[in-house]
């Protein structure tokens, strides 16, 4: 199969913080990394490649001049708590899936029921 067809799939969204309009042209930058490709055979010896690209940063020029600068990726604190926790536990050698629910149904008991206990966990965890 000779691929001679070559084309680019953008992935993922972006906040972006003012209105745009639709029916409206715009310039779009962005800059980001290719993350897969697939070859789809188009049964006459030929084919094509498709080519995901995952954007780590945005830019959307107005007609008016200005530059929005968009958020690509930006993560929940839960998610990152999440992360951090995943981190420490594997590099204590723990699992990062029990040591995250064991954390998260401490911290909801604590804070809702004994904010000065919560306040000595944060100081255990230092040690």
């Amino acid at each position: 199969m000779d691929i001679n067809e070559f084309y680019i799939r953008l992935i993922g969204s972006a906040y972006c913080p003012e209105r745009l309009e639709i029916g409206r042209d715009y310039l779009v930058s962005c800059e980001g990394e290719i993350v897969s490709s697939t070859d789809e055979n188009q049964q006459d010896g030929t084919g094509k490649r498709t080519f995901k690209f995952k954007p780590r940063t945005i830019e959307i020029l107005k007609d008016n001049g200005k530059t929005l600068k968009l958020t690509v990726g930006q993560q929940s604190l839960s998610k990152k708590l999440r992360g951090a926790l995943w981190y420490l536990a594997q590099n204590r050698g723990w699992d990062g899936d029990e040591a995250y629910e064991r954390v998260m149904k401490q911290l909801i008991a604590i804070v809702a029921d004994e904010p000065e206990k919560f306040i000595e966990f944060l100081k255990q965890m230092k040690q």
